[in-house]
């Protein structure tokens, strides 16, 4: 359901922003994780080839990458490696 929730947020409410944040893997590959998945469909694949022709070895954990908005409303995308948490008090989020 949460799923549903980001795809609506991203693709159906038009809204002006400055910065649009995503939360996506080390490789920045957007076509993995619901968040990426969302944005990379509102954006567009300029946005990807954007990412891979500045970040061809990707970023490292907690590092930020940013590109154009390709075609949402805002003037850029802030891209963010998160490290993994998997400490004894980590929970999984459905």
């Amino acid at each position: 359901m949460l799923k549903d929730c980001l795809t609506f947020i991203f693709l159906s409410i038009p809204i002006q922003t400055d910065v649009i944040v995503n939360s996506t893997s080390q490789s920045l590959r957007l076509d993995q994780g619901q968040s990426s998945k969302a944005v990379l469909r509102a954006a567009g694949n300029a946005i990807q080839q954007e990412l891979d022709g500045k970040y061809p070895d990707g970023l490292d954990p907690g590092s930020v990458a940013h590109s154009k908005p390709g075609n949402l409303n805002c003037q850029c995308i802030f891209h963010i490696s998160v490290p993994k948490y998997t400490g004894k008090h980590s929970l999984k989020v459905y």
